[in-house]
């Protein structure tokens, strides 16, 4: 598969409360897409998601803090983890660099 139909992307996941303080919102998964193919699992009756295969990396959690006045993919600065919260999303190569260079590094 071509590298620029990959989808890479990390899934985004707060540690507290949103209100407690030490809300810090993270990056606790990162992957790529491994080929075009959706399918659909029934989890539990009436419900059937869309799903499609992921080669997880191994990776360190990252806070999102610090990139969020770098990526691109993040448009509403001041609720960052909105644009992560609705599955697979594509974003473009710079912001998956951004994001890989702070979670894979030092990684097993």
């Amino acid at each position: 598969m071509n590298d620029s139909v990959a989808v890479q992307h990390s899934l985004f996941s707060p540690t507290a409360a949103p209100v407690s303080p030490e809300f810090t919102p993270r990056y606790w998964i990162i992957g790529r897409v491994r080929d075009e193919c959706v399918y659909s699992v029934e989890m539990a009756p009436g419900c059937v998601p869309h799903r499609r295969d992921v080669d997880f990396l191994p990776c360190n959690e990252a806070s999102i803090l610090p990139l969020i006045s770098v990526l691109d993919c993040i448009t509403d600065k001041k609720r960052c983890g909105a644009t992560f919260h609705f599955g697979i999303l594509e974003i473009k190569q710079s912001d998956y660099e951004q994001i890989a260079r702070v979670m894979l590094l030092g990684a097993a």
